[in-house]
């Protein structure tokens, strides 16, 4: 008997020793995961904080962008708009010229733009003196074969000399051998293309185009009333959107 309880309390004691052993293993192992538990609350706030300062910077690059395509646009209308005004300088500059169009030229003669314009003037009847032009030729190089003759440019002393060949232009259609040589204004890249755009790709919302003192004259279909028109803002403004890259505006404003 008393064997047997020797040995049930050995058993005990051992039984108890593991027993203080697993707890203290647990204790540590508690330790160790309160450890883990903050270090991973700790990170989670420090990705949180990484996170909001992420949202912060996303916000602020946003801003910075929308900020800057702002000014970009603002940089572009303010480029455009100096452009125009600097396109209408120079076509007011153009004021005394006129362009002409269709007159075959002479192979023994390399320049004959003043006699052509003499003799335009004296078959529209327009009394036309030496002093009353600054300077007329043909303009760009000769071409082979007269194919394509160049135009004719000439710059008036007079404005009102220089209108009264555009107010008679019409009259070459009488006259033989001009039925194909026309007189307009010299105008500027810009304007020429406007008009060139407006004749083809307008006809929807303008009825007829023509130039008079660098200016584009058009009528609306809608009201049958004339506006000017000395820039793509203009169509802008009668529901015509232009895309100035297609149309190469900036490369034309700065020829």
């Amino acid at each position: 008997m008393g064997k047997s309880s020797s040995k049930e309390e050995q058993k005990f004691n051992q039984l108890w020793q593991g027993i203080k052993q697993l707890k203290e293993t647990m204790l540590v192992q508690n330790e160790k995961l309160d450890k883990l538990t903050n270090i991973t609350i700790n990170l989670e706030n420090k990705l949180n904080g990484i996170q909001k300062k992420m949202v912060e910077y996303e916000t602020k690059l946003n801003h910075f962008e929308e900020k800057k395509e702002q000014l970009r646009d603002e940089m572009v209308q303010k480029t455009n708009l100096l452009a125009f005004q600097l396109d209408r300088q120079e076509q007011y500059i153009r004021r005394e010229n006129i362009l002409i169009y269709g007159v075959e030229e002479n192979n023994e003669d390399n320049d004959d733009g003043e006699k052509v314009l003499f003799k335009i003037a004296d078959e529209l009847e327009i009394d036309l003196e030496d002093n009353e032009i600054q300077r007329v030729h043909r303009l760009g190089q000769k071409r082979r074969n007269n194919e394509n003759p160049r135009p004719i440019i000439a710059r008036f002393v007079s404005y009102k000399k220089r209108n009264e060949f555009l107010s008679n232009e019409r009259e070459l259609e009488n006259i033989e051998g001009r039925q194909h040589v026309f007189v307009c204004e010299d105008l500027t890249p810009l304007g020429y293309k406007l008009l060139k755009y407006m004749q083809k790709s307008c006809s929807d919302t303008f009825t007829s185009c023509y130039t008079r003192n660098g200016n584009i004259k058009s009528k609306l279909k809608t009201t049958e009333k004339w506006v000017t028109v000395t820039s793509p803002d203009d169509l802008f403004k009668h529901g015509i959107d232009v895309d100035c890259k297609q149309m190469d505006c900036g490369k034309m404003l700065n020829n």
